[in-house]
């Protein structure tokens, strides 16, 4: 899937969601393995680098968001802000070089600024 369509995927999403989880994760980099254990059993790792681990719930997790920020962008040059507005049930995101970013939730809003920002960078390589 393209970067773009997933944006528009997430700025549609009305709530957190793993598939959007394992697209964004994919998107940035992360890469999915299946372990067998000895007993049979199968674990599905996530690996972003040297780090193995369960998926991060980006979409849920504001906490986990601004770790995406910060993956995509590790020199950090991002700065920003997000705000909330509860009556309309929509947050804002804004962070440099990227466009005013409105999502269903704050966790949402950053996953759909860090994959500005991938994107970016990405069409900056080419």
């Amino acid at each position: 899937m393209a970067i773009s369509d997933l944006i528009q995927e997430i700025e549609n999403a009305t709530g957190p969601s793993t598939e959007l989880d394992a697209q964004i994760a994919l998107a940035c980099g992360w890469q999915r393995k299946v372990r067998q254990d000895d007993d049979g059993a199968r674990t599905v790792v996530w690996r972003y680098g040297r780090k193995e681990g369960p998926l991060p719930s980006f979409t849920f997790s504001t906490d986990a968001a601004m770790q995406l920020l910060r993956t995509v962008d590790p020199d950090q040059k991002q700065a920003g802000g997000v705000s909330w507005v509860s009556e309309e049930k929509r947050a804002t995101c804004r962070v440099t070089g990227v466009d005013y970013i409105h999502a269903n939730s704050i966790p949402l809003a950053l996953c759909v600024a860090a994959l500005k920002v991938q994107e970016r960078m990405a069409g900056d390589e080419l």
